[in-house]
Parts: C-alpha cells; sequence; structure tokens
C-alpha cells in the first residue's frame, strides 16, 4: 500500500490507516449520494442531511465530510464549508482535494493568511503535472492579483489627480470656442 507524505517541508503528514466505515453511516452516505445523483431542488438538502447524520454516527467517515464542506460552501456557508475540511484534514491529511476547496473557502471569506498556508502547502506537496497544482496556482496568483490591484487604488487614491488640480484652477465658464471651418 502506497503511503504520501504532506506537509511542505515541515513535519510529514501520512495518510493513517484508516478504521472500516461503521455500516450505517455508509448507509446514510450512499443515501446522500443517491439523492445528489437523483437531483431535484430538494437534493442539497436532503444530501446535506444524510451526510450529517453519516458524520454523527461515524465521524471519522472523511468523504462525507468532504461532501458536506462542498454542499455548505455551495449553499454559501463558508465558515461551514471550512469546519468540515478541517474534519477531513484531521481525519486524512493527505487528502489534496479537501485542502484545495478549503483554501478556496477561506480565500472567499478573506481569510488570507489561512488560504495562503493551504495553497503553500498544496504547491510543496503536488507533483509537477497534479491538476490540483496548477488549481492551488491559479488560486494563489488570484489572491496576489488582488493585492496588487487593492495596493494600486491606494496609491492612486493618496496622488491627487491631474483633472481634479486643473479644475479648482479653471474657470467656471469657458471662453467660446472657435468653429473649426474658420466660417460663420
Amino acid at each position: 500500500r502506497a503511503t504520501r507524505t504532506v506537509g511542505g517541508g515541515g513535519p510529514a503528514a501520512v495518510a493513517p490507516p484508516l478504521d472500516p466505515v461503521k455500516p450505517a453511516a455508509r448507509r446514510e452516505f450512499e443515501a446522500a449520494i443517491r439523492a445528489l445523483r437523483l437531483g431535484g431542488p430538494e437534493a442539497p438538502e436532503t444530501a446535506k442531511a444524510r451526510l450529517e447524520e453519516a458524520v454523527r454516527l461515524d465521524d471519522k467517515l472523511w468523504e462525507a465530510w468532504h461532501d458536506l464542506g462542498v454542499l455548505r460552501g455551495q449553499a454559501g456557508d463558508d465558515d461551514g464549508a471550512i469546519a468540515a475540511y478541517d474534519k477531513v484534514l484531521a481525519i486524512n491529511p493527505a487528502q489534496t482535494p479537501s485542502r484545495l476547496a478549503r483554501a478556496e473557502a477561506h480565500r472567499r471569506v478573506g481569510h488570507v493568511a489561512a488560504a495562503r498556508a493551504d495553497y503553500q502547502a498544496i504547491l510543496a506537496d503536488a507533483l509537477p503535472d497534479d491538476p490540483l497544482r496548477a488549481d492551488a496556482a491559479r488560486g494563489q496568483g488570484q489572491r496576489e492579483r488582488r493585492r496588487e490591484r487593492a495596493d494600486r487604488a491606494r496609491r492612486h487614491r493618496s496622488i491627487p489627480s491631474i483633472s481634479s488640480s486643473v479644475s479648482e484652477r479653471s474657470p467656471t465658464r469657458s471662453a467660446p470656442r472657435a468653429s473649426r471651418s474658420g466660417g460663420y
């Protein structure tokens, strides 16, 4: 069985051997997935309730925590999504998709340092051809571009614009302009 170390140069975390899933939790998890596959307007809420029951029955079922994080994020509850992804990574630290999803949720709520840490951990650990590495680089790049735009906006506000200084010196009425045709 292969193991993968994670942690970006810090103390290495290895995906631990996981206990078998409790049968009742597995049934709830599978029911949640069925609800999502069937679709419909109530599918996300049905799946969310089933996933919450699954993690209540077996709090080590990281797949249910991950899916719960996805549903919470889609519903606009980024703090709830972050909490679910925290659970995933406490159980299975090698779960890179959950780390990326947590980074995105942190970015959306403005937790810049936490998002940066997750993006950097992914970039440090992912193989060069891993698509999640590209996603993490893109997410980190978006954060950097936003910061640069904010810095430019702050600098721009502190420099008086030429148009405002000209308008302060200009008279309120301008002289009539000569016609380009030169005629009457």
